[in-house]
């Protein structure tokens, strides 16, 4: 999905004469090596802490990634924060809520009867 962006904003780049790449090699060595670390970096802490508290887990607490983004966005960068991005901050929390609570009790009734 985020590959269908890229190819038209190159265009526009270039055909507005607003792409600007570096030219000293370590610049690009730099750019490589931060790359590197921030996509595989991510994968294998992300494997490892599914490894460690289960997919099941790892899969709610990866619901509240939009609004870390938010929190973020709001304290680092003083982004503004509007009633429909609160709103959905709320869905989110409401969902991830009900979601854990209908697991706990599905899992307390399997505990029951076995």
């Amino acid at each position: 999905m985020l590959s269908l962006p890229v190819p038209a904003l190159l265009a526009v780049c270039l055909s507005t004469g607003q792409l600007r790449l570096p030219r000293a090699p370590v610049v690009w060595l730099v750019s490589l090596i931060f790359s590197l670390i921030l996509s595989v970096g991510a994968v294998v802490l992300f494997q490892q802490g599914t490894f460690l508290i289960g997919g099941q887990r790892a899969a709610i607490l990866s619901t509240f990634e939009p609004i870390t983004s938010l929190v973020v966005g709001f304290l680092v960068f003083h982004e503004n924060i509007s009633f429909r991005l609160l709103a959905g901050a709320a869905l989110v929390i409401a969902a991830t809520v009900i979601i854990a609570v209908f697991d706990m009790l599905e899992l307390k009734k399997k505990r029951c009867n076995t």
